[in-house]
């Protein structure tokens, strides 16, 4: 749906999935995807704490607030959030 420039649909989708699954990791890495793609790092970082949140040990939403930090504000601002992927931490 992305593709074909419906990004709206798209996240209508993803959200529809989210309110059928609200524990769905899938739905909340589509909507920090979409989030992301349009620009809206700071929606995006929500939602991927959102999944955190609810899977606190999956390092997969930890990485990828750290990616998006790092395009924001570079490797000084994403390397706290990087090292908390890190085993032991």
């Amino acid at each position: 749906l992305e593709n074909q420039n419906q990004s709206k649909l798209a996240e209508s989708v993803a959200l529809l999935a989210l309110s059928l699954g609200p524990r769905s990791a899938a739905a909340h890495d589509r909507l920090a995807e979409l989030d992301f793609r349009r620009g809206q790092r700071d929606a995006a970082i929500e939602w991927l704490k959102k999944w955190e949140k609810i899977y606190p040990t999956d390092p997969t939403p930890i990485a990828r607030r750290a990616l998006i930090e790092h395009a924001r504000s570079g490797p000084r601002e994403a390397l706290p959030t990087w090292r908390s992927t890190a085993p032991g931490e």
